[in-house]
């Protein structure tokens, strides 16, 4: 199989240990990655897997007691290349402000 960028879509998961401990991590990638390759909306997929563990945790403590259970998830585009620049050149100029090595007259610190 051949590849190229185009073919690449990357996301991120992050779930709660009250998930995880019901759900495993294939599954739960599985079903979010299908919802941001447009086979189901994200919010759809997210809301399924937390009544998914939501149920396992009541059947196993009888409704007594359930973890929190959440699920955060991002789908990562493309950005331009000549964006990205801009914005690291306007975040290095962002860190230099208040630096000591900031280009700024030695003397009048002294007075301070």
């Amino acid at each position: 199989l051949d590849f190229t960028a185009d073919d690449i879509e990357l996301f991120r998961v992050s779930m709660t240990d009250g998930m995880a401990d019901y759900l495993g991590v294939e599954e739960v990638a599985a079903s979010m990655a299908n919802a941001f390759l447009g086979l189901r909306h994200p919010h759809v997929a997210a809301q399924d897997l937390v009544q998914k563990a939501a149920s396992m945790w009541n059947r196993d403590h009888h409704n007594s007691y359930r973890d929190d259970i959440a699920i955060a998830a991002c789908k990562f585009t493309e950005v331009e290349a000549d964006s990205r620049n801009d914005n690291e050149n306007n975040d290095n100029n962002d860190n230099n402000v208040g630096n000591d090595n900031d280009g700024s007259d030695d003397a009048s610190k002294d007075e301070l």
